[in-house]
């Protein structure tokens, strides 16, 4: 590096031993370069991965998950699931989540676990309710299934496969031409489809929407933007109607308690049918009513009063 020119900032190096099993270097062990101590570390961030001292990767994705949550929940805001983007809006935002979830595949593949591969799932699945303008009680498996995409774990099988036959050509001098790349891609995401059509079988939730999806899963993922544009519009105008119905309900003076507090005009006009404890129904046409509080004396309590006792805001019109 000197003789380059170059000079290194040891202070800011760091050194990591790679182990087997219980065979960690002693507590407190360094190296020493130019009279600079450098411990030796379990991990290390290196080009954008997080390497550890086995390959089992799992400091890379503890890091990686809050990334990933804070990500996709941004754009989550962004993608309502009323009146929100179009479908191919969507597919762009989880790409790009995918980017952050899929980069250095190649390099991580073979240590992935169950434990990093839940971890992954769990990301995926906010984003492809957001592509199928699904809520979140729906089950990761049918989220997948409609938003027509690969589970990230078996996306980054088919990655780390291309990555590894276009090395191999590479040494043996040659060079694939992008057609070429693109029909082994196509052979081995069938590969993967395939597994993820049998782990679906296997499922033990969701099966109803599963089962509607797996006959034609393969056309449902290929499938031209006018069709997945008009199952968006039909999920769209059923859950219209769910929350037309469920206000409906609410705005009812004899609806049942809520869990969730009502806010703005639902609050307004819910507590102008409420009743008072002992008197008449205060309405909203601006007349005074009547609350008895004995054999021989009334009061009289006007709507802005009776909204103050009922614990509005009395500064609501």
């Amino acid at each position: 590096m000197r003789q380059l020119g170059l000079k290194v900032a040891l202070s800011k190096s760091e050194a990591l031993c790679f182990h087997k099993a219980r065979q960690a270097p002693p507590l407190g062990s360094h190296l020493i370069v130019g009279g600079t101590q450098i411990f030796v570390r379990s991990d290390m961030k290196y080009l954008g991965l997080v390497l550890d001292s086995q390959w089992r990767f799992n400091a890379h994705f503890k890091q990686l998950t809050p990334r990933l949550t804070a990500a996709a929940g941004a754009l989550s805001r962004l993608l309502p699931n009323l009146r929100g983007p179009s479908a191919t809006c969507r597919r762009l935002y989880m790409g790009v989540i995918r980017s952050m979830a899929l980069y250095g595949a190649p390099v991580w593949i073979d240590a992935m676990s169950t434990n990093n591969t839940t971890l992954l799932r769990r990301v995926q699945r906010v984003m492809a309710q957001r592509v199928a303008c699904a809520y979140r009680t729906v089950s990761s498996s049918a989220a997948l299934a409609l938003a027509g995409t690969l589970p990230w774990d078996l996306d980054a099988l088919v990655l780390a496969a291309v990555y590894q036959w276009r090395g191999d050509q590479r040494s043996q001098g040659q060079r694939p031409a992008p057609r070429e790349i693109e029909a082994k891609r196509k052979q081995w995401e069938d590969q993967v489809f395939e597994v993820w059509r049998d782990r679906l079988a296997r499922g033990q939730v969701s099966r109803r929407t599963v089962g509607a999806i797996s006959p034609v899963l393969n056309e449902w993922m290929v499938t031209r933007e006018e069709a997945w544009q008009a199952m968006q519009a039909f999920c769209e105008a059923v859950m219209s109607q769910k929350e037309a119905a469920e206000r409906e309900r609410e705005a009812s003076a004899s609806a049942p308690m809520i869990r969730r507090r009502r806010i703005g005009q639902r609050r307004r006009i819910h507590v102008l049918h409420l009743p008072l404890p002992n008197g008449p129904q205060v309405t909203d046409t601006g007349v005074s009513v009547t609350r008895l509080r004995g054999p021989a004396t009334a009061q009289r309590v006007t709507p802005r009063a009776a909204r103050r006792r009922l614990g509005g805001s009395p500064s609501l019109p």
